[in-house]
């Protein structure tokens, strides 16, 4: 998967961050390509995602309340779920198949989706109603 300006809610800080979110989904690719890979390289990526997705979360969810967004608290409860998945699936005994199909899930149809559609909003929403130097 490649950044793509269809991705990007015009909030340079937030969309910095969702690279990074491509970047993971690109390290996922190339190690499910590596026929050596282990549920311990799977559990390291999945790691790395729980670490990412906690900082991202908390930071988009500050410049929401900061800007007054008031679907702040329902974004909110979408990361909350989002994270809880992840963290269920660190916990438990998931093989690798299992690993493969839910990162694959979250970080291509949850991670589009969710910026595509609740992100969007939050851009959109941002750029009418606060002065431009607000979104930067």
């Amino acid at each position: 998967m490649e950044w793509s300006d269809a991705l990007s809610i015009g909030i340079p800080e937030i969309d910095d961050q969702h690279r990074t979110f491509v970047e993971l989904l690109n390290r996922l690719a190339a190690l499910s390509g590596e026929p050596a890979a282990s549920r311990r390289d799977l559990r390291v990526l999945l790691a790395d995602l729980v670490t990412y997705a906690e900082h991202h979360f908390v930071a988009e969810e500050e410049r929401m309340l900061a800007t007054g967004y008031p679907r702040a608290a329902e974004h909110a409860a979408i990361h909350d779920a989002a994270a809880r998945s992840i963290h269920d699936l660190l916990i438990r005994d998931a093989d690798e198949v299992e690993l493969y199909g839910f990162l694959g899930t979250f970080l291509k149809r949850w991670l589009v989706t969710h910026i595509m559609g609740e992100d969007m909003e939050f851009g959109d929403w941002l750029r009418r109603t606060a002065p431009a130097d607000r979104c930067a």
